[in-house]
């Protein structure tokens, strides 16, 4: 049984410090990647600090009020609307 009086609408907006804590953790670890590893960074610990700044974002929306199907949602339509618009470009650019 889904609980729906809880909603996006319902979550806090977001804080400046809320903004800058996912820019600055994937600047950290992007910039720790390349002291350690140098160019070899690009072959995964990029990836994995990609991965880590998103589950920062996740908790502070989480933190905001947001609950995590509301979360699911907006990633799955965005995928979506995603996928739909690079079919689109790419049946323009093959002149189908």
């Amino acid at each position: 049984m889904e609980d729906e009086s809880h909603t996006l609408s319902d979550a806090r907006k977001p804080s400046l410090a809320d903004a800058i804590i996912p820019t600055v953790t994937l600047i950290v670890l992007i910039a720790g990647a390349f002291l350690l590893f140098g160019q070899d960074a690009l072959d995964g610990p990029v990836q994995v600090a990609l991965v880590l700044s998103a589950m920062v974002v996740a908790l502070i929306l989480l933190k905001n009020g947001c609950s995590w199907d509301d979360i699911a949602k907006v990633v799955r339509s965005f995928r979506i609307e995603h996928i739909k618009r690079a079919a689109a470009q790419a049946q323009t650019a093959s002149g189908a």
